[in-house]
This record gives structure tokens, sequence and C-alpha cells, in this order.
């Protein structure tokens, strides 16, 4: 029998070298996988992710090499399972790729089920995010704790949309976990976004699936937002949504004959801070 890759045999005693990387404050462990010498257990994400114990983040990122793009995302939830997409972690994904040899201010990146193309000019950083899927204007959910008329899409991954009058003081915690649940979007269920729309500015508070919390930013359900927003009160592209860390995105798109497409994002990402982690 062939002996397994020595590397294999060693994985257990590897010093792995991660970059802290935030994206509005949606921070992510992210790692260089494009030699693909790391495979990550469900229980090492969780630790990475833990923030008490470990790192801290939202999720973890393996950047791993692509047959058709610059590179592949590979993004992990804290809770360990992998998600389709992510639109700040792609921002830092580009920074990477920018800030390691990029010649070019483009790149495509792969996500799970997309490719996209990514360009940056200074600070700033735009992903093609590719139409919504799935979509499901202006609907009713009822719930235990009440009836909402909600808009559904996946922007990359499944989002509900709910406009309310004040974002600040919605209890989004207490409606977001049978929402995120609801029969309607099993087996794989939702992230949960209220909105409010004000000078033609949406606020945004999102409750992310895999993280199961509320967390400070999420771009693709800034981007639901912009385009439920866009279909219900008319707001021309591009749109500025205010995110709960302080910081915005930008959401640009085209409606044709009620078709949404050419939908882009636009924000910032930072590098916080890198080390290694051993024995992994």
């Amino acid at each position: 029998m062939e002996s397994s890759p020595l590397w294999m045999n060693l994985t257990k005693k590897m010093s792995v070298p991660f970059i802290k990387y935030s994206g509005c404050a949606n921070d992510f462990v992210l790692i260089d996988n494009r030699k693909l010498r790391l495979s990550l257990p469900t229980e090492k994400i969780i630790a990475l992710c833990n923030r008490r114990d470990g790192i801290g983040a939202d999720g973890v990122i393996l950047i791993e090499p692509s047959q058709q793009s610059t590179c592949k995302m590979r993004i992990y939830n804290a809770d360990g399972g992998e998600a389709e997409m992510c639109g700040n972690g792609i921002r830092c994904v580009a920074h990477f790729i920018r800030m390691n040899g990029h010649k070019e201010n483009t790149c495509s990146i792969e996500s799970m089920n997309r490719y996209h193309d990514t360009s940056w000019d200074g600070d700033k950083y735009t992903v093609e995010m590719g139409p919504p899927e799935r979509v499901c204007w202006d609907f009713q959910l009822k719930t235990y704790e009440g009836e909402y008329s909600a808009s559904f899409m996946d922007t990359g991954v499944p989002h509900i949309v709910i406009f309310v009058d004040e974002v600040a003081s919605f209890p989004l915690h207490q409606i977001a976990p049978s929402l995120r649940y609801h029969e309607t979007f099993m087996p794989a269920g939702a992230n949960v976004n209220i909105a409010k729309v004000s000078d033609k500015e949406v606020s945004v508070r999102t409750y992310e699936r895999g993280v199961e919390d509320e967390t400070p930013a999420c771009g693709t359900g800034a981007t639901a937002c912009a385009l439920a927003a866009a279909k219900k009160y008319g707001i021309p592209s591009p749109i500025k949504i205010l995110l709960q860390s302080g910081d915005s995105l930008e959401i640009s798109y085209a409606m044709n004959a009620e078709q949404i497409n050419s939908v882009a994002m636009t924000g910032g990402c930072k590098k916080v801070f890198e080390g290694t982690i051993p024995n992994l």
C-alpha cells in the first residue's frame, strides 16, 4: 500500500501562518492554503473562532487554488460549517492577493458556486456579486413572535429582509431564530436582516446563520437589503448601506424589465494582525 505524503503525517505538528482580517468589523482568520496542505476539521475551526480561548473571528477563510480564477475562497462560519459565500470576506481575500505579488488591480475569486471579478482603487474594493437568485418579493412570514412582511433572495447565501420603523430598538435577537430556522427556508435556513430607509440610505442589522448571532456587518446581507430597498422604495443605484459597525458599503445594480443584474459591492477591509498557529 502506498504511504501517505509526509505532510499528511505531520499535519498535527504543523505551525501555520495566518492573518486576522476585518471587513467592516466582520472578522476572519485567513490562511493561505494554495498548496492544499491543510484540512481543518470542524472542531479546529470552532476553536480558532473562539473569542476567549482562540484567535477570535466570525469565520475562517482558506485561500485555495482555482482552475478558472486567481484563487478560490472557502469560508467557514464560527460553528465550523462551510458557507457558500461571504461578501466581507471576499474583499479581504482580494486585499491578500493584492499584497502578495499580484501585479494588476483586478483579480477573479471563486466562491462555492460563482466566480467574482474583483478590483480595487486605493483602499476600496469592488466585488461583482452576480444577480440575486431564488428571489421572492413582499410575502408574509408567520412566526410565534408575529407576522412579518419580508423579501427573500440568495445573494451568495440566503437572506430574509424585513423593513422596520426603527432599526436600533428592534428586538432582532428575539425574533431572528424563528425566522432563521423557519420551515420555508429549511434545511439550509437563512440569514435575517432588518432595514430602514432614510434619505436614500439604508440602515441594516444582520443576524447570521453559522455565527448564530448578530454581526457588526454582512456583505451579502447588505446587498440583499439594498436590492430589496431598490425594489420596494425605488432607490436608485448606487445605494449606501449603513452597518452596525459604523462603516458603510455601497451597492450598485442595474434593473431591466424587473430583472436585477450587474450587482456590485464596494467597501473597505484591513489587515488587523498576523501570527502563527502552532500544532495545527
